[in-house]
């Protein structure tokens, strides 16, 4: 298997893969990654290189929910003040 950040620039990465798949890492996120790979039979005879594919990995979303200070009563920054909740006697 060949891969590269280059269209048609690849260089070897794995010599031996004998597997239906690959997992390639580490690979820098962001950035497109090109590869291709070619059979070789037991006499060690090569056959040509597959059709070149890419991909580009994205980081991790985060799924952590956002958070909100909750204010303090001696907050300065609140918009409610204490005199405006009393109740004054009719």
């Amino acid at each position: 298997m060949w891969r590269g950040t280059d269209a048609s620039g690849e260089s070897l990465l794995v010599d031996d893969l004998t597997a239906n798949g690959y997992t390639d890492a580490p690979v820098t996120n962001g950035t497109t990654h090109y590869y291709q790979v070619r059979a070789v039979d037991t006499e060690a005879r090569t056959g040509g290189f597959s059709n070149e594919v890419s991909a580009t990995p994205n980081p991790p979303v985060d799924v952590t929910p956002p958070t909100m200070p909750v204010p303090s009563p001696m907050d300065p920054l609140r918009t409610t003040r204490l005199s405006e909740r009393t109740t004054h006697p009719a």
